[in-house]
């Protein structure tokens, strides 16, 4: 009897050990990723880098919108079809990104921001201080999730 519990604790601590690493390896997948959309000020992204210490050139709302919907296509790819669309709209001072799925729930998705939701929170901010160092008087960064009827799985406000 003994035995099976060494053996059980074995398993689960190197089950622990790979559900860490795994988490870490999606992390720098999603700042990599991230860093390749933004418009990084030269000289302040090196390798390894964490998306808090990374410093955004001033972009318009409307540039925003445009980046995203340029690459609408390749998140719809690389999301192997957990993403159905996806489409940045300009109002104002405000961008809103909508995000389809109709694989993710919303179990999963608050999985997935309680794992990245960091990263993403440093990023929205990013992105409307660039906005606001462009000259947007009142920036806002709206990013909703959505299932395939339109029904909210999730909405993220950054002023």
């Amino acid at each position: 009897m003994k035995k099976f519990w060494l053996i059980l604790i074995s398993v689960l601590a190197v089950i622990g050990v790979l559900i860490f690493a795994g988490i870490q390896i999606e992390r720098h997948v999603v700042a990599n990723k991230a860093t390749t959309l933004l418009p990084i000020v030269s000289g302040t992204h090196t390798t390894g880098v964490d998306l808090k210490n990374v410093e955004l050139a001033p972009t318009t709302p409307q540039n925003v919108a445009l980046k995203l919907n340029n690459e609408a296509f390749n998140l719809k790819q690389s999301a192997n079809g957990w993403v159905t669309d996806a489409s940045a709209q300009v109002t104002g001072d405000t961008v809103t990104y909508t995000i389809k799925t109709d694989k993710v729930s919303q179990t999963m998705l608050n999985l997935g921001l309680r794992t990245n939701g960091d990263q993403i929170d440093a990023l929205g901010s990013k992105i409307v201080q660039s906005m606001q160092d462009s000259g947007a008087k009142h920036p806002k960064l709206v990013i909703n999730v959505t299932n395939d009827t339109g029904d909210s799985l999730k909405s993220l406000t950054y002023r």
